[in-house]
């Protein structure tokens, strides 16, 4: 091919999952099997431009008492970055996703569920300057056959309509010394329904706006500090497809954490939210009994990891 210059990369994922369930509605025993074929070309055509595709092969295999079913999907990327004098790159993609309804998401009482697929457009710039390197992304994704909870039949099925996520972000990345880096990511998002019945509504559980900021330093040649904080705005509650319910509250935590190396060994200990906040990830709102379910995530807690790398 001339002077391009390619690099190939060729893969396999393969996924085993065996699930047991013991509930008041009876036993179930499932097994699954997903398995995918990827192959992806970065291809630089001049040092300034490059374009890049790939494909993926996803077979999935599901077996167990009345369960028995195999599913497939083939999903699609491709895209142009081009670098300007000065640092500044300007890129543009589109994706097609395939998502397979895993085992947790099938009850004894589920509805058949098909993959779910996806149509997605990127397009955004990226500069560097002095210690600096940012990235800023536009995206749209359209999805049909949505898989989600429906709190009404109390199954995961898939949407009849599709829906329309959108948004913009920002990755910055500052050294600020030699042994300090700080990272700053941030994105503002919007989820809605394109038609039928719930039309122009949220999709549940998509926050509006995300911030998250670390700082990293090497203290030490063996010792590094981590602090990270986490801002998650309003979403609404897992089963919410009406939009009648108020919303989840946004939250912010603060994690600290200090690693020690030694040759191929490492001791991680670190402390998680530090302000020791009550805060929820996760709500879920039924509309038969018009009550809403919480899932807190800890107050202030400490975990400390011991583990060797080779």
């Amino acid at each position: 091919t001339g002077s391009a210059v390619h690099n190939w990369t060729l893969g396999l994922d393969l996924h085993e999952y065996d699930y047991d369930s013991r509930t008041s509605f009876g036993n179930r025993e499932l097994e699954q099997s997903q398995r995918a074929w990827y192959l992806h070309n970065l291809v630089s055509l001049t040092p300034k431009l490059s374009l890049s595709a790939g494909a993926r092969k996803l077979e999935s295999t599901l077996s167990g008492e009345g369960a028995d079913k195999e599913q497939d999907g083939e999903m699609y990327e491709g895209g142009i970055r081009y670098t300007f004098t000065g640092n500044l790159a300007l890129f543009a993609g589109a994706q097609r996703s395939v998502r397979i309804a895993n085992v947790d998401e099938l009850s004894p009482f589920n509805p058949p569920i098909d993959p779910q697929t996806g149509k997605g457009y990127t397009a955004g710039a990226s500069w560097s300057q002095g210690r600096q390197h940012s990235t800023l992304t536009f995206w749209r994704a359209e999805i049909d056959n949505e898989i989600l909870f429906d709190p009404v039949s109390f199954t995961n099925r898939n949407l009849e309509d599709r829906t329309v996520h959108k948004g913009v972000s920002i990755n910055s990345r500052w050294r600020l010394d030699k042994d300090l880096m700080l990272t700053i990511n941030a994105s503002a998002q919007q989820a809605r329904f394109d038609g039928g019945p719930f039309d122009r509504n949220d999709v549940p559980l998509v926050p509006e706006h995300t911030l998250q900021l670390i700082a990293d330093w090497q203290a030490l040649s063996w010792l590094s500090t981590q602090i990270s904080h986490r801002y998650v705005g309003d979403r609404r509650f897992d089963g919410d497809l009406d939009n009648r319910f108020r919303k989840l509250d946004h939250y912010r935590t603060t994690d600290l954490q200090l690693t020690a190396r030694y040759q191929a060994f490492y001791l991680k200990a670190g402390v998680y939210n530090l302000e020791d906040h009550q805060v929820v990830d996760y709500g879920n709102f039924s509309n038969t009994t018009n009550t809403a379910t919480l899932y807190p995530l800890p107050e202030r807690h400490y975990r400390a990891a011991f583990g060797v790398e080779f």
